[in-house]
């Protein structure tokens, strides 16, 4: 059995509570939000490998037997207000992982990494590039560098219509929208996903 903590995962036998080993990494100073707070939403699982994320949003998998560390990957600088909470999800021979802290001021994103290497298969940003489709959805285009749409909960996949399905947070700044008049896509929203490329097959909007 697997339990985490921020930046720490515990192996322990589930049959007497025996711990087997640890992986811990200190704490991130300067990050923002929920990471802060100290929160981590768990781990998947892949033959040998752990994968969880960590405060200063990076992705790391683990050799589930022993807990030594396999690679480390950074989704985005911390600095930059990112950060991660929530339990990656695996989809064939990928790992697909999310980005938190939707009301820092971050663009949103989801991830996908070749889960033997690390190396990144591709990334879906919920906040559309001006000129790009949903853009202007807008209004002031200003707003999509910072228009937040975290991905911080773990989505799920259909085996059968082979759809990978994420939420979407809330759109940025959030307590005033003045300054971004329209249905700010892809916030507030479920993405379907083809998981092998991440093309964007329909979304739906909860509220615009």
């Amino acid at each position: 059995m697997y339990v985490t903590a921020v930046n720490q995962v515990y192996a322990l036998d589930a049959s007497t509570g025996r711990e087997i080993w640890r992986y811990s990494q200190p704490r991130t100073k300067g990050v923002l939000g929920d990471p802060a707070f100290g929160l981590n939403r768990g781990v998947a699982v892949h033959g040998d490998l752990l994968f969880t994320v960590t405060d200063h949003a990076h992705v790391i998998a683990l050799n589930r037997f022993t807990g030594k560390l396999v690679w480390d990957r950074e989704m985005a600088d911390y600095r930059d207000h990112y950060g991660a909470t929530a339990s990656p999800l695996v989809v064939g021979d990928l790992v697909i992982a999310g980005i938190s802290n939707g009301d820092m001021g971050i663009r949103g994103f989801l991830d996908a990494y070749h889960t033997a290497t690390g190396e990144r298969a591709w990334r879906f940003w919920t906040i559309p590039k001006p000129g790009e489709p949903g853009s202007e959805t807008w209004g002031d285009l200003d707003v999509l560098r910072h228009g937040c749409g975290a991905t911080w909960l773990t989505g799920s996949y259909d085996r059968e219509l082979d759809l990978l399905y994420w939420a979407t947070g809330n759109p940025c700044p959030d307590l005033n929208g003045d300054l971004r008049p329209g249905d700010n896509l892809y916030t507030n929203s479920v993405l379907a996903l083809k998981p092998r490329t991440g093309k964007l097959e329909w979304y739906f909007q909860f509220t615009p």
